[in-house]
């Protein structure tokens, strides 16, 4: 779950400020917990929704003739089951990050990780159901469909947690970091003066030209 909260702190480009541990364990096992609950739930309805179920629980409430039509039961197990993942992954994408976002930053992506989540529940119950009659599949495939279970759900969580930190409506509330340190660079110009014994060199040169110039003048008389 620490992993998983990281992940969507990166997706929403949320600073990696380090935490009190106990403190943080405490709210990834919370999660954890209350996550693990409302899925159980959401496949617990979708589970419902099974033919045999339902006709099962209409015995037990006494509705043996009761004219239901099993294709309505399970449209409307499937809804509520879609609803119910709704919730929940819009209470994921916008409250497991380490900062906490309002849920109206999340409700379409989360609809939209419920819709493919609720259709990858159905296949996987066509799979297991189809695997589970031969001995292989029977000691195996529970092991495989939970791995596969917790593969697609991280990736649903992980791409609707991108949409939505993506999307133009959210960009207000992406963090912003703080600007740089400003560095103040000053520029000394200095000017390089003659030294002494350069200035009298000069003006040794200059003397001995002089008297050059003018002994070629009198011997030009």
């Amino acid at each position: 779950m620490a992993n998983v909260r990281a992940a969507l702190s990166a997706m929403w480009e949320q600073p990696n400020d380090s935490e009190n541990f106990v403190k943080g364990k405490l709210s990834d096992l919370l999660a954890l917990g209350s996550t693990f609950v409302a899925l159980a739930l959401t496949i617990a309805v979708t589970a419902v929704g099974d033919e045999k179920t339902i006709l099962r629980i209409l015995g037990w409430m006494g509705l043996h003739d009761v004219a239901i039509p099993s294709v309505l039961l399970k449209v409307v197990t499937i809804a509520i089951a879609t609803v119910l993942s709704w919730a929940l992954f819009t209470w994921m994408i916008a409250r497991l990050p380490r900062e906490r976002l309002p849920f109206s930053s999340s409700v379409r992506a989360g609809l939209i990780a419920a819709i493919g989540f609720e259709l990858f529940k159905q296949v996987a119950s066509i799979y297991l159901s189809v695997i589970m009659h031969g001995p292989a599949g029977s000691t195996f495939g529970p092991v495989l469909g939970i791995m596969v279970f917790a593969y697609i759900t991280a990736r649903l969580l992980l791409y609707a947690t991108a949409w939505a930190a993506t999307s133009d409506e959210n960009r207000p509330l992406a963090h912003v970091p703080p600007p740089e340190p400003v560095v103040i660079t000053t520029r000394v110009e200095t000017v390089e003066r003659p030294s002494k014994l350069g200035v009298i060199a000069a003006f040794g040169a200059g003397v001995i030209g002089a008297l050059g110039i003018s002994w070629l003048g009198r011997g030009g008389d």
